[in-house]
């Protein structure tokens, strides 16, 4: 059963990751893999707000790397596969989450964006620029890497 969820599980990471870096270079970092980070202590507050849906497996933390700037620039999505949180009290603890979010990821204490809010499948995604870079050391090291990995040169 646990080989079945893990599979599932892979697709659906997957199927985001060609949907988002068809020409890209990531890391994925599920919230289980950065226990005993500050990043994970992220996860809990997000799952506390949104107790019925994030799980350590559903939530998602993406380094994502520019390939087009020198240098490199880097971006971090927040991704959740199971959101279903639409409601004006669920858009308050959103933007109250953004803010504590904005603390932890942002170097430049830029507030994350709302790429993704899909009431339909149920699905959030936040993108921040400018991670502090001990963030991107921490996506970069737990984070499985995935995209274009091993080129040097952006696509055209």
């Amino acid at each position: 059963m646990e080989q079945n969820t893990n599979t599932c599980l892979e697709r659906e990471y997957e199927d985001f990751e060609r949907q988002f870096f068809f020409r890209a270079r990531f890391w994925r970092a599920p919230a289980q893999a950065l226990k005993g980070t500050h990043l994970y202590g992220l996860f809990e507050s997000f799952a506390r707000l949104f107790p019925e849906h994030p799980s350590e497996i559903n939530t998602v933390f993406y380094l994502v790397e520019s390939l087009n700037s020198t240098p490199r620039s880097y971006h971090v999505w927040l991704w959740c596969g199971d959101f279903g949180h639409f409601l004006i009290p669920d858009l308050r603890s959103l933007a109250a989450f953004m803010e504590e979010a904005t603390r932890a990821v942002s170097g430049g204490g830029e507030a994350p964006r709302v790429e993704t809010l899909d009431r339909l499948r149920k699905r959030i995604l936040l993108t921040f620029f400018e991670p502090q870079q001990g963030i991107v050391e921490l996506l970069k090291t737990r984070g499985v890497p995935g995209g274009l990995h091993g080129q040097s040169t952006p696509l055209q």
